[in-house]
């Protein structure tokens, strides 16, 4: 079925409907150039006239413009996301290797290399007095934390549970619950928030 042309852009701009139709056929840049570009369309802005209020206008320039990637891109990014395994150029796969349970075999579980300990230049061990540090890295029930939770490195995990098995041992800080300290700042901090 050819395809449909609507009359009634021919009729009420005739020199624009030519210039569409001759667009896919041309080979000057003027022509053949669906749209002009973001800078032309903002010079031109309040010539146009208004779709809507300014904000709309914003909005259709920047969904319109070189900002606005295509469903394709969009799907290659997310497909590249889920390929964990690093390929060559001479690598030999199966199909069955793009299994999602094939793929999480080569996902890499990375300890971190540089952690709050190290940013802030503090031995976890000369932190035994600090109670308020001492309790983020311990459950209410006494239990150190585990690394995927306080996101330490393996070293640091070792010290810091290192002084908080110390802290408790001396009985400066309690074993099944936190700081009475904490307790009384965190009451107080309700009752301001309920005032």
């Amino acid at each position: 079925m050819p395809p449909r042309l609507s009359f009634l852009p021919a009729v009420t701009a005739p020199s624009a409907f030519l210039r569409r139709l001759a667009r896919p056929l041309s080979t000057t840049p003027a022509l053949s150039q669906s749209k002009p570009n973001s800078a032309s369309d903002i010079l031109t802005l309040d010539e146009r006239p208004a779709p809507g209020n300014n904000a709309e206008r914003v909005q259709n320039l920047v969904r319109g413009g070189k900002f606005a990637q295509s469903e394709a891109q969009l799907a290659r990014k997310r497909f590249e996301l889920q390929q964990l395994r690093e390929r060559k150029t001479s690598d030999v796969y199966a199909p069955h290797d793009m299994n999602p349970h094939q793929l999480a075999r080569w996902k890499k579980k990375t300890a971190p290399k540089r952690d709050v300990t190290d940013l802030l230049s503090l031995n976890p061990l000369d932190m035994y007095k600090n109670f308020s540090m001492i309790s983020e890295y311990m459950t209410s029930f006494g239990q150190i934390k585990n690394s995927r939770d306080t996101g330490l490195r393996p070293r640091n995990q070792r010290r810091m549970a290192k002084a908080i098995r110390r802290v408790i041992g001396m009985g400066i800080h309690p074993s099944v619950h936190f700081h009475p300290e904490i307790i009384m700042k965190r009451l107080q901090g309700g009752r301001k928030l309920q005032e």
